[in-house]
């Protein structure tokens, strides 16, 4: 047992047996062979299922699996939920409690049948109860042939019989207490040294123990009495005709409509809608930039009717020098510079203009997003992978601030090229729309296959979500990976390289069926090409009037080219744009349940008086599911009350809903009936501002960011250092002076 004050170098000591931090002077050493398993003082769970947590990527064995799940007090658990231990666990672990996560993160390190196990205040969320039977059950008895080195502020775990040495972190050094305290190691035996010790009573009589050659010294000791069937009448919950028993496989816990605390994650829906006009109308108002778009497109014309103009006004001036009419030269070169100019001018004018609406339109976008999911309610985030937010970010914004702006205003552009390129056409020839008819045609075939380019690029969003969340879990939980020793970093090497692989299948597959649309494209510019030659042969014009309009031949194939290919990218860049804007429109948390909020005195709260009056609280997603009879209640029917200034302690087995009266007082979720009062107002007629700010909240897993002590101390500047410093050595974490 390793033991100290907080800050110490408890865990700063376990990380150097783990090699994860360099050692200034001396070494530590672990025998080759020893595998190592790991429990972080912060538990880490990945967005799997709990049995895969538990398993780590190894075999599942049934005996051995049941056998570490009772040994960490985990089936009462397990039973509460609707799916028992196939319910997938939230991001970070969000839908469990903090005593759940820490017992499913020992069962996980317990189930890899390591030979040295460094656990980290693996009881530090668990209460006293829950403690001392998981001590006894999995501790002393299922790793009693291990290597346990077990960080605990716990005395009385740390003075138990059944602990060899106890070692305290003091001073930068470790000092072995029982040695100092003169304790005779002989009066504790070790069932490490001796397996025939005498059983506790819960165990019963294993046959296997008799035996010489069972168990095996470094196996895990698995009994009997842990492993029960499932058929067993002391694991089954007894249905009752209206809420009948339910299980999805043989080694499904049993599970029933009565069970509590039920907060599971949602699969999330990944069918998006394309084309909305909606959309567009977001677009076209973000940030008004309407006032943007109308200028834009204005000199959009301008400059391609200077353009259209410069080009025609060479082309008469080279028939007059043709002609020998060599008259106004100046006035000629003048009046052509002007022209260029102003084409200059006008392309300029429209691209800023273009590139400002744009940017202000994803800015609003952006912006909507960020606050819709501040605001968003906790059930949004129960049933979010984190890779799906980071892909909103990374990857749908960039799409608006870069490839869809670009391509947007290309596609504006070659339109207006094409449209002025046709009326040069029709004023030589006579002939109009062959460009037109050609662009209505080939836009009809590209829809008709747009449905499948926008399943490749579903495809790859959730290729691309699934990698970023993937790689964000590794990242937070790279001590524990490593830990576990070469073969789990090599198999989320693993992992990693196939979601890449789906990844850059889904790009490939999206890349080649692009180019293939725009290879079928040029067979059909083929085809106009040699009919508009076709009619320019058939008139009767001079070679430079010949000369323009082959020009524009050229110029009407390759815009009609850049039209195609940028209208196709607009339309699969409208996807990106949807799942933004529809994650704009999150609905927000009700800020008050009864119309407008209440309008709370400057000093409240000035007592803190505390009433919970007949509350019964879920974890249901929305006030629909609160009227479901079997919706399941985490709190039923409580009923207390805390009067100002008093110091209450509230207990109960971890899970038993000690975090929920927290959530219900801070409104995370509506209360299924009841109401709750704080100094004399319902908590649900205030805003929820209001509410928020005037309570304070210690979390069970405190939040830290990257910042200064100080700004995450304030972080909006209200409070100044005389009063930081205070609040700081109250604390204990600055000295005297």
């Amino acid at each position: 047992m390793l033991h100290g004050k907080a800050g110490a170098g408890k865990s700063t000591l376990l990380n150097a047996l783990l090699d994860n931090i360099k050692c200034i002077d001396g070494d530590v050493s672990v025998a080759r062979d020893c595998k190592i398993a790991y429990c972080a003082q912060e538990p880490w769970l990945q967005t799997l299922s709990i049995r895969d947590n538990i398993l780590f990527g190894s075999e599942f064995d049934s005996k051995k699996y049941w056998c570490v799940v009772g040994a960490c007090c985990l089936k009462d658990d397990l039973r509460m939920l609707p799916q028992g231990d196939n319910t997938q666990v939230g991001p970070k672990g969000i839908n469990l409690s903090g005593g759940q996560k820490a017992r499913i993160a020992l069962a996980r390190a317990c189930y890899a049948d390591a030979d040295i196990y460094l656990l980290d205040c693996p009881f530090a969320s668990v209460d006293a109860i829950v403690q001392n039977e998981i001590f006894t059950k999995c501790i002393v008895e299922l790793l009693r042939f291990k290597t346990v080195l077990m960080v605990t502020h716990n005395r009385e775990l740390s003075s138990s019989s059944f602990v060899d040495h106890v070692l305290r972190v003091e001073d930068l050094t470790v000092v072995v207490e029982s040695a100092e305290k003169g304790w005779d190691v002989g009066r504790h035996p070790s069932r490490r040294v001796d397996p025939r010790n005498s059983l506790p009573p819960w165990r019963g009589e294993n046959k296997h123990d008799d035996q010489k050659s069972q168990p095996h010294p470094r196996g895990l000791a698995l009994w009997e009495s842990v492993a029960l069937p499932l058929s067993s009448p002391a694991l089954l919950v007894k249905p009752t005709a209206s809420k009948p028993v339910t299980a999805t496989s043989s080694t499904q816990v049993p599970v029933t409509s009565e069970c509590v605390g039920v907060k599971v994650a949602r699969k999330f829906k990944w069918k998006e809608e394309w084309f909305s006009i909606k959309t567009w109308k977001m677009l076209l108002k973000g940030g008004k930039c309407m006032r943007y778009h109308v200028p834009a497109k204005f000199f959009l014309f301008l400059y391609a009717f200077a353009v259209t103009s410069k080009d025609v006004f060479l082309m008469k001036w080279s028939d007059r020098v043709d002609h020998g009419d060599v008259s106004n030269m100046d006035s000629s070169a003048n009046f052509y510079a002007f022209l260029v100019i102003s084409s200059m001018i006008s392309g300029f004018a429209s691209s800023v203009l273009h590139a400002h609406a744009m940017a202000n339109s994803a800015n609003s976008m952006f912006h909507e997003m960020t606050a819709a999911l501040l605001r968003a309610p906790m059930t949004f985030f129960y049933s979010t992978p984190v890779g799906e937010l980071f892909n909103r970010y990374f990857n749908d914004i960039r799409v608006l601030d870069t490839s869809f702006a670009l391509a947007f205003m290309a596609m504006f552009r070659s339109a207006v090229t094409i449209l002025a390129a046709d009326g040069i056409l029709w004023y030589f020839t006579g002939v109009v729309g062959t460009s037109i008819i050609l662009i209505v045609l080939y836009v009809v075939k590209e829809f008709m296959t747009l449905g499948f380019m926008v399943g490749l690029l579903q495809l790859s969003f959730r290729a691309e979500a699934a990698n970023l969340n993937f790689i964000s879990e590794a990242l937070d939980g790279s001590a524990t990976i490593r830990a576990f020793g070469r073969q789990q970093i090599n198999r989320f090497r693993m992992e990693h390289g196939v979601l890449s692989d789906e990844l850059m299948k889904g790009q490939y597959h999206t890349e080649a069926f692009n180019r293939f649309v725009l290879i079928r494209c040029d067979r059909v510019l083929g085809i106009h090409m040699l009919l508009l030659m076709f009619l320019l042969s058939i008139h009767n014009v001079s070679p430079a009037e010949l000369g323009l309009m082959l020009c524009y031949v050229f110029t009407i194939n390759s815009d009609v080219y850049t039209l195609s290919a940028k209208l196709l990218e607009v339309a699969l860049c409208l996807l990106n744009v949807e799942r933004v804007r529809k994650y704009g429109l999150i609905e927000p948390e009700l800020q008050s349940y009864e119309g407008n909020p209440l309008t709370i005195p400057a000093s409240w709260p000035h007592r803190g008086d505390v009433v919970f009056d007949h509350v019964s609280f879920s974890y249901a997603s929305s006030p629909s599911e609160l009227s479901n009879e079997k919706s399941a209640l985490a709190l039923c029917d409580v009923s207390f009350s805390v009067k100002g200034g008093e110091k209450i302690g509230v207990v109960g087995r971890t899970g038993s809903g000690k975090s929920s009266l927290a959530m219900a007082l801070f409104r995370v979720h509506p209360l299924a009936k009841g109401r709750i009062i704080v100094d004399g107002l319902d908590a649900s007629l205030l805003s929820l501002n209001a509410l928020r700010t005037n309570v304070c909240i210690i979390p069970q897993s405190p939040l830290f960011y990257r910042c200064s002590v100080r700004n995450y101390l304030d972080p909006f500047n209200e409070f100044g250092d005389v009063a930081l410093l205070h609040a700081l050595r109250r604390c204990g974490l600055k000295g005297s002076r």
